[in-house]
């Protein structure tokens, strides 16, 4: 059975921040698109409904939900936009997450986000002091969590990375 998206703003069984037809505008604009284009529309709303999934379960969100009964985090009462102008409407989305939303979306169908990426998994084999030195098992490094376009969009008085993620991205206390 195909994966269903409901992005209903602030719904009891909401599972996305943005449509497949958002997240299709959005890559209309963009230069780097071919992963995301190459992708069957069901590949595609599996990686924004684990976007979504990987963003709440990261981020603490400032404020408050604006729903007890909502499924996401989002929408939230109480922020201010991305320009620190006025308040997000508590009915509405930003942009901003929606975009965010569609850049992991995007890293995911790339590479497994989720998998493990702490300096063990990764196989560090040697590290010297001297002039210092690492090196690492020939698998490489596993790319991290949250692509750095991601966090740049995402105001960091929106919220903060948790101490518990395996990010090592500074961010601010909101």
């Amino acid at each position: 059975m195909a994966l269903t998206l409901d992005a209903t703003v602030g719904g009891a069984s909401s599972n996305t921040y943005t449509t497949l037809a958002a997240a299709e505008t959005y890559f209309e604009g963009k230069f780097h698109k071919d992963t995301w284009t190459a992708e069957t529309d069901a590949n595609k709303n599996i990686a924004l409904v684990e976007a979504t999934r990987i963003l709440d379960a990261l981020y603490v969100w400032a404020k408050w939900p604006t729903d007890q009964d909502q499924a996401l985090q989002w929408p939230r009462n109480g922020i201010l936009d991305s320009n620190r102008v006025s308040l997000i409407p508590s009915d509405e989305l930003p942009d901003e997450l929606t975009w965010a939303t569609c850049e992991l979306a995007q890293a995911i169908l790339v590479s497994d986000r989720s998998a493990d990426s702490d300096v063990e998994v990764q196989g560090l084999t040697k590290l010297k002091a001297g002039s210092v030195e690492l090196n690492w098992k020939e698998s490489g490094i596993v790319a991290k969590v949250i692509p750095d376009v991601v966090l740049n969009y995402i105001p960091d008085w929106w919220g903060y990375v948790s101490d518990a993620s395996p990010l090592t991205v500074p961010m601010a206390r909101a």
